[in-house]
């Protein structure tokens, strides 16, 4: 993956044995990019099918994932800024594990487990619900996302910059040397791109705060919606359940997310 060349047929490997050559130039692009607001629009074309598992032929076993060079290298740079601006001034949410240093699906769990053994100890049960996203990445809003860029603390000229990166992407998929028709994305984040995973973060950052009984810990678009209590408050904690699971269902129809019930 490392070696696959981006649209203009320039593999990752020329560009790291050129460094040399182009370490003026292109760092003049980058800066020119962050300084206008403006995303180059060559860098956001291509997409190629990936097999996720099962039949290659049937287009949803595939994932369709971005893979030009050069924009890499851009949003490497966009992303260490931001990262570093949400992280110093702790703008991001503590229920989100995904894409988290020192943070994975194992400490998810541990915690998790923790939370259980420790209602245990007080002689309390758990209900839990595991609840899975359709096309998660590929329904994101894009005047949403934007609007929630800016509710945590993004600049005007940052969030144009992010506006620009999102809008007027026209995409065409590519298998060998064979291209579709080009056609306008509307909606969604470039699977396999640098920044994808930040802003679907920063899309669900205010997630679990639509609860009001449960917690929601979450993985990517993988969450977990529990409620410990004791045996004799079933009744009334499972009705707080149910409302706190529709809360959650109209929270991700207001966001343009659908729950995947073949997964949940």
């Amino acid at each position: 993956m490392d070696k696959s060349p981006d649209p203009n047929k320039v593999a990752a490997c020329v560009l790291k044995d050129c460094l040399d050559v182009i370490l003026g130039p292109f760092p003049d692009i980058v800066n020119c990019s962050i300084l206008t607001s403006s995303f180059p629009a060559k860098w956001k074309a291509e997409v190629i099918p990936i097999l996720k598992d099962g039949d290659h032929e049937v287009s949803a076993n595939n994932r369709p994932i971005s893979l030009p060079t050069a924009s890499k290298v851009c949003e490497r740079i966009v992303l260490d800024q931001v990262i570093s601006y949400l992280t110093e001034n702790k703008l991001l949410t503590s229920h989100q594990s995904g894409n988290k240093k020192s943070h994975s699906t194992e400490t998810l769990n541990i915690l998790l487990t923790d939370n259980i053994l420790e209602a245990m100890n007080d002689k309390k049960i758990t209900a839990l619900v595991l609840l899975d996203l359709s096309k998660a990445f590929a329904s994101i809003n894009h005047e949403k996302l934007l609007e929630k860029l800016s509710t945590v603390g993004a600049s005007p000229s940052t969030v144009e910059w992010f506006r620009s990166y999102l809008s007027n992407r026209c995409q065409y998929v590519r298998i060998n040397s064979t291209h579709s028709d080009s056609l306008t994305v509307t909606h969604g984040v470039p699977q396999g791109a640098i920044l994808s995973p930040l802003l679907f973060c920063i899309y669900l950052n205010d997630l679990p705060s639509t609860t009001s009984s449960c917690q929601i810990e979450s993985y990517m678009d993988n969450s977990k919606l529990f409620l410990s209590f004791q045996l004799s408050d079933i009744d009334q904690s499972f009705l707080k359940l149910e409302q706190d699971l529709l809360r959650t269902a109209q929270w991700l129809c207001k966001n343009h997310l659908l729950i995947n019930p073949d997964k949940t």
